[in-house]
């Protein structure tokens, strides 16, 4: 009996440790550090919106402006400029000629300084002005507290970034399918003219390999800026974003904080795409029946029940109406937070009722109505005429007399 007792302590002790565990905030050598969903959703952090240097982890930004900007399939030459900066490289020769394709690999896997300033040279045609584009566009991603002054994240005082700015730009570099192939890769190689054989590059991102699940993006080391790094990784189509600063064990810190968002969140499907919302009014026709477009997915704590509210927002619409056609849109909140707005469209079909057009009417009155009051009219006339019929009659009666 005590011995079972025991057993039974130990087995509770056991659990308890496990729960607290699995709950417990993620430590991290970082300085600075974030986790989100790919909604952009704030899991956890840590000095999120701290201005530090982010290495490396600026060529996150410079792939995305060359994918969206560039053509894979185009070529461009190496500038003296680039050919000359220094830590890491492709070692790229002064007038050797490369793809663009392969110029990410190296970018992203070997992480090559040299290949960056290429980048920033075939996009905006120099540095400078490559900067400014980086500047630019990391304001439209959300990316607030963020300077850029150069495509590789060598140090300067006045390059910096945010655990926070980082991840909102990761998060949007991940929606684009050739980021998300080259970041994933863990080994290739690409042609290198000057010698016999080709380049071999190895991504730096040792999480692809330690990591179930991993799916990029992108490491980075200077003296100043301490380790860097933005991991990602997905289970299940759940995927999440890891971001830390400053950090002494940077991959150790992703996996804490990537183990935490898994151990703890889960991805809920609010809305599933095309499903009925309404049957929306129709001046001068039948309802139609309105679904919306788009999935809506929700990241919350997995001990934490949802409050879903669905408000459709439906366009006036008027007859003939065919499927298809845009209705409007459904707003969508979760426990009190509004999530998602996805647009309608209606599915069903209708045509304009024969009775709201003005040509109805006339028929009905050619045909319905004007015989009826011709007929009233014929017969008040004939009764007219007897009653006049009569009196003359009567008239004539009475003069005898």
């Amino acid at each position: 009996m005590i011995r079972s007792f025991k057993i039974f302590i130990l087995l509770v002790l056991l659990m308890t440790v496990t729960f607290a565990a699995a709950y417990a905030e993620p430590q991290i050598t970082g300085q600075s550090g974030i986790l989100i969903d790919t909604r952009g959703k704030i899991l956890w952090s840590k000095n999120p919106h701290e201005k530090m240097y982010p290495a490396s982890t600026t060529k996150i930004l410079t792939a995305l402006l060359v994918l969206e900007n560039g053509n894979l399939d185009d070529t461009t030459v190496t500038s003296f400029n680039a050919r000359n900066q220094i830590g890491s490289s492709l070692y790229l020769d002064e007038g050797e000629t490369i793809n663009i394709r392969d110029l990410l690999y190296g970018l992203m896997l070997r992480s090559g300084n040299d290949a960056a300033v290429v980048a920033a040279e075939y996009v905006s045609g120099s540095v400078e002005e490559f900067a400014l584009l980086m500047n630019k566009r990391a304001v439209e991603l959300g990316a607030l507290n963020s300077n850029f002054v150069n495509p590789n994240g060598l140090h300067h005082e006045d390059h910096y970034s945010t655990a926070y700015d980082l991840a909102m730009i990761a998060r949007y570099a991940m929606t684009i399918p050739e980021f998300r192939e080259i970041v994933q890769t863990t080994t290739t190689t690409i042609p290198w003219p000057s010698e016999q054989w080709d380049r071999r590059l190895d991504n730096g991102n040792r999480l692809l390999t330690r990591y179930q699940g991993a799916t990029g993006i992108k490491t980075g080391y200077t003296p100043n800026a301490g380790g860097t790094f933005v991991g990602s990784a997905s289970r299940d189509g759940f995927e999440l974003i890891a971001v830390t600063l400053q950090s002494s064990h940077t991959f150790d810190d992703a996996i804490a904080i990537l183990d935490y968002g898994f151990d703890n969140f889960e991805q809920h499907l609010i809305f599933s795409d095309n499903q009925s919302i309404a049957k929306a009014a129709v001046r001068f026709g039948d309802r139609v029946q309105v679904n919306n477009i788009g999935e809506v997915y929700f990241t919350e704590k997995k001990d934490v029940s949802l409050d879903i509210k669905v408000s459709p927002n439906i366009s006036d619409l008027e007859a003939p109406v065919k499927a298809g056609v845009m209705a409007g849109n459904v707003d969508i909140s979760v426990n009190g937070e509004s999530i998602a707005s996805l647009p309608l469209m209606t599915v069903t079909e209708t045509e304009r009722k024969i009775t709201t057009f003005w040509w109805f009417y006339a028929i009905v009155l050619v045909t319905i109505y004007i015989p009826i009051r011709l007929s009233i009219f014929l017969r008040r006339r004939r009764k007219k005429r007897r009653m006049i019929r009569k009196r003359s009659y009567y008239r004539q009666t009475w003069s005898r007399y």
